[in-house]
């Protein structure tokens, strides 16, 4: 390896971000485990690649390889892959570049589509590869767009909490971010301090859309308005994860596991009607997670359903997948397949309005 990296490399493992990435992944990085760096080559992710890099060296080694998805939006994709490439074989690690074909040509939202065809990849990477996390370069300001979007689509505490640091997917697979509590500026001038060119995104400040539009307005005058702005979020999102936890743990003792999907009414009527718009909403989510959001009236409603004293059973179609029924004795999270608890009854039919949906966190 050419000197100039092993000096890029001893700067990144003296940096005082080096310590914030050893410590939420260092034990993440061991040959039984190991890791997947999503890498897009813009400045928040080429930091990752070296802080990782750095830090694994410094620890005598481990499992890392690095995911490049290349979405061929933009004429300049394949020659940026190229660069994530070079930089990654600079830092001594393997790289894996993916190209998605098709996407310019797909309907509606082409952003949304391209984020989820990404990741995807990215976990069928790290599981070809047998490694057990894919770690991308969230920063405190992409946490911040997330939570004022969350909050402004009435998502309540989970939309407080944003992006969590660490998740367990639906793939097996973990998704960290180590740098959610970092600043894009403090990115930014690591890349600086190592005399790193990030690739330069346009999209990303896209004003046509809202996170671009938060991400190059609005939060920017927040800031200016109310300095610390972004940081408070991030201390929001930390109590609203610890609160969610702890009610987790009461849906837990009250509800039972997350795999039940039935329950008797007069059990939930011992309950507060918030409590159980939650714990329906999450076995919805945990039992058939590929399914759309539905607005928190719809949780109050059903709720508030599964609590009164009417006998008549009626039905709520959550998604073309799931629904919920109340009967005059249950209540049940159903696939579309499952029969009906209310055998030779019609039950009275409410459906959720396709357009009010959110994409799920």
């Amino acid at each position: 390896m050419p000197e100039i990296h092993q000096d890029r490399l001893l700067l990144a493992g003296r940096h005082p971000l080096a310590a914030v990435v050893s410590a939420a992944l260092a034990e993440r990085a061991r040959a039984d485990r190991g890791l997947l760096l999503a890498v897009s080559g813009g400045p928040d992710s080429l930091a990752l690649l070296w802080l990782v890099a750095a830090v694994v060296r410094r620890a005598g080694g481990g499992r890392v390889r690095v995911g490049h998805i290349d979405h061929g939006l933009r004429p300049e994709s394949a020659h940026e892959a190229a660069k994530v490439a070079q930089w990654s074989a600079d830092a001594g690690l393997h790289a894996d570049m993916v190209r998605i074909e098709g996407l310019a040509a797909a309907p509606g939202n082409r952003l949304a589509a391209a984020r989820e065809a990404r990741y995807e990849a990215l976990f069928q990477l790290a599981a070809g590869h047998g490694l057990t996390a894919v770690v991308t370069a969230h920063h405190r300001e992409d946490q911040a767009e997330t939570i004022v979007m969350g909050l402004g689509r009435g998502m309540g505490l989970h939309g407080a909490a944003g992006m969590r640091r660490e998740r367990l997917t639906n793939s097996g697979i973990a998704l960290l971010r180590p740098l959610l509590g970092v600043s894009r500026n403090d990115l930014g001038a690591f890349c600086r301090a190592l005399g790193l060119e990030p690739i330069d995104d346009p999209s990303n400040r896209d004003a046509r859309r809202l996170r671009g539009r938060l991400r190059d307005s609005l939060l920017p005058q927040f800031e200016e308005v109310l300095p610390g702005f972004a940081a408070g979020l991030e201390r929001l999102s930390t109590e609203s994860e610890l609160a969610l936890a702890a009610i987790e743990r009461w849906l837990e003792a009250s509800l039972g596991p997350v795999t039940r999907r039935r329950w008797s009414r007069s059990e939930l009527r011992e309950l507060p009607v918030e409590l159980v718009a939650m714990g329906l909403r999450r076995s919805v989510r945990e039992n058939f997670p590929a399914t759309g959001e539905a607005p928190r009236r719809i949780w109050t409603a059903i709720a508030e359903a599964a609590l009164d004293h009417e006998q008549a059973p009626r039905r709520w179609s959550i998604d073309e997948g799931v629904r919920i029924e109340v009967t005059a004795a249950e209540v049940a999270v159903l696939a579309a397949e499952e029969p009906s608890l209310t055998v030779g009854v019609q039950p009275e039919s409410r459906g959720v309005d396709q357009a009010a949906r959110q994409a799920s966190t």
